[in-house]
C-alpha cells in the first residue's frame, strides 16, 4: 500500500524534496502517506485543526506546503 501511494505521488507530479501537509487524525492512512513521502524523500508537516485556522495558514506558508493530503472530514463543502 505505501508503494502505491508513493507511485501515485510521483504520478502528480511531486518529487524529492516536495513539502506535503498532512491534515488529518493519528489513523492508519495518516501513517501509510508519511511512510509513502519518506520512501520518495518528501518533507511531511502534521497540520492538526487544534492548531487553529490562523496557525494552520501560517504552517502551510511558512513550510512551503505544495500539497496537503486530507481526509473528507476537514473538507469544508
Amino acid at each position: 500500500r505505501i508503494e502505491n501511494f508513493a507511485s501515485g505521488l510521483l504520478r502528480i507530479g511531486l518529487s524529492k524534496g516536495s513539502h506535503l501537509g498532512i491534515f488529518s487524525i493519528n489513523n492508519i492512512q495518516w501513517t501509510l502517506a508519511d511512510q509513502a513521502c519518506y520512501t520518495q524523500g518528501m518533507v511531511t508537516i502534521a497540520l492538526y485543526d487544534t492548531f487553529g485556522q490562523d496557525a494552520v495558514e501560517y504552517i502551510i506558508n511558512q513550510a512551503a506546503i505544495s500539497v496537503i493530503l486530507c481526509t473528507m472530514d476537514k473538507v469544508q463543502s
